[in-house]
């Protein structure tokens, strides 16, 4: 079953009326960002959408300054935060988010859909060689979300694993990274530069619902390693 966003759209709502002055109609949308997301989500990125049945809620995350959330209690993800409205009027006036706004609510909700997808235990930071743990000092310095405390006080890697891969699918399928999100896409690119072994890293993570094909940590790096030494 694809990703479950019945709960999430029913805190939209659609109000008219007439302004103030009595000139115009007015029609009001609340949690409008929340439908143009999930149209945006199935149609552009099939795979996070079917990947799993993962429920998007109306609730809010309990964090102060946390947008949204995975709670793998439940399997859900808390996005009622992310309920951006906007105002349209007779004239063609329109009052409320703009495309960079959307763009890194996207990333939000992918962000999230990653951790729904991301097989436990996978990730283990704490095994990683130095390159490695160079890497996730550099993600936690330039404020890769949460790697400095991991998901749920967890694993670093999943958390940057969360954002780097969302980041790297978003710019291969021609949408630039905005907000927040967009020095972190410079910087992301940096370090795939830095790091030679970090695509091949981030392809074989990039469906982590399938665990079969992830190797724990210090197994990838023997295999990228091996690769780079011309070993099949």
């Amino acid at each position: 079953m694809p990703v479950n966003f019945d709960d999430y759209l029913s805190a939209k709502k659609e109000t008219t009326g007439k302004t103030w002055d009595n000139k115009q109609n007015y029609r009001a949308v609340d949690n409008s960002m929340g439908e143009l997301l999930s149209e945006i989500i199935k149609a552009r990125f099939k795979d996070y959408y079917n990947s799993n049945n993962v429920k998007v809620t109306k609730e809010e995350p309990d964090q102060y300054g946390v947008l949204a959330d995975y709670t793998p209690l439940g399997h859900t993800i808390r996005a009622g935060k992310i309920n951006d409205n906007h105002v349209t009027y007779d004239d063609g006036t329109y009052k409320g988010y703009d495309t960079p706004k959307v763009i890194e609510n996207l990333a939000n909700i992918l962000h999230e859909i990653y951790h729904s997808r991301s097989a436990a235990g996978e990730h283990q930071s704490k095994h990683l060689g130095k390159d490695w743990q160079n890497m996730l000092k550099e993600a936690q310095e330039a404020g890769f979300p949460s790697v400095e405390r991991g998901f749920f006080g967890g694993d670093k890697l999943e958390e940057f694993l969360a954002t780097a891969v969302v980041l790297r699918d978003m710019q291969n399928r021609g949408i630039t990274p905005t907000g927040r999100y967009a020095p972190l896409a410079r910087k992301l690119s940096e370090m795939r530069t830095k790091y030679p072994w970090m695509d091949q890293w981030l392809d074989v993570n990039a469906a982590p619902e399938t665990p079969d094909l992830i190797p724990k940590p210090q197994g990838m790096f023997d295999i990228i390693k091996d690769k780079f030494k011309g070993k099949k």
